[in-house]
Formats: structure tokens, sequence, C-alpha cells
């Protein structure tokens, strides 16, 4: 028995809510596609590394390897708050879904209805973000030769391991 989920539900009355799923799903993409620009700063390091041995090159700090990589969630959990915001608006906007949804037992029906897939939306860029800086710190701490991380802490993390 197949079970169909009602997801209109949780998104504004008359609003078509596959659009926002849609763009949300973009966003999240293309937000992890540009955090790929932490792995070639990473792949640069090494290849440096490679190159000059003798040298004692040393791997770039952390933070600059991470650079501006995951700027892109924090434009995608703006994004997301700016909808929770306008669909409150939507709701106000549009007479017939506030009579409806003053009408309604529920008295938090009016918020769930604005803010749930926002909340979801903003949990999994938040995971996603979090998932992916630590896989980047973790190649960064693993990969690199102990004796080419710069910041201290990096040093005893790695030799423990």
């Amino acid at each position: 028995m197949k079970v169909k989920k009602d997801l209109s539900r949780f998104f504004p009355v008359g609003e078509e809510w596959g659009k926002e799923v849609a763009w949300t799903a973009i966003a999240l993409a293309l937000s992890s596609l540009w955090s790929l620009g932490a792995l070639i700063r990473l792949q640069n390091g090494w290849r440096t590394i490679r190159m000059f041995p003798e040298n004692k090159v040393m791997m770039p700090g952390f933070q600059t390897i991470i650079g501006s990589a995951l700027y892109g969630f924090w434009l995608t959990a703006a994004g997301l708050i700016v909808l929770a915001v306008w669909n409150y608006i939507s709701q106000r906007r549009g007479s017939r879904a506030d009579y409806t949804l003053r009408r309604l037992p529920g008295r938090l029906e009016r918020h769930i209805r604005a803010l749930a897939f926002p909340a979801a939306g903003l949990a999994v860029t938040v995971l996603l973000a979090a998932g992916l800086r630590w896989l980047y710190f973790w190649l960064y701490v693993t990969k690199t030769p102990a004796d080419r991380l710069t910041d201290v802490v990096f040093i005893a993390v790695s030799r423990e391991g």
C-alpha cells in the first residue's frame, strides 16, 4: 500500500510549493559546487609541497584553504530567511488565505505554513555546510605531511592519528 503525503500543508495556501523546493535545491547544488574551490586550493598546496620537497614549503592555514568556499551556503541561508518573511507577507496579501487561516481551529497553522519549509531548508543547509567543512578539514589534516602544516593545533591532531 502506497502512502501519499500531502506536502502542501507545509507551504502557504495557494502557493506553488514545487518552485520553492526546486529553487532551494538549485541553491544548495550551486553552493556545493562553489565549495569545491577548497578542494582546488588543497590540491594546489599539495602540488606545491611535492614540487619543492627540499625547500620545506609550508601548507597554507586551513582558513586560507577554506576561504570563500562556504559563502554559497550563507547566501542560501539568507535566501531561506527571506523566504520565511515572504511567506508571512504572502499570507497577509491574499485575503482568502488570510481568512481561511484565521478560521482554522489551530492557531499555529499560519506559522507552520510560513516557517516549516524555510526551517527545514535552513537545517539542511547548515548540516551540509558543516559536513563539507569537516570533510575539507579531515582531508587537510590527514593528507598533508605533519611537518608542512602551519597551524599548531593541526600539527598536534595529525601526529596523534
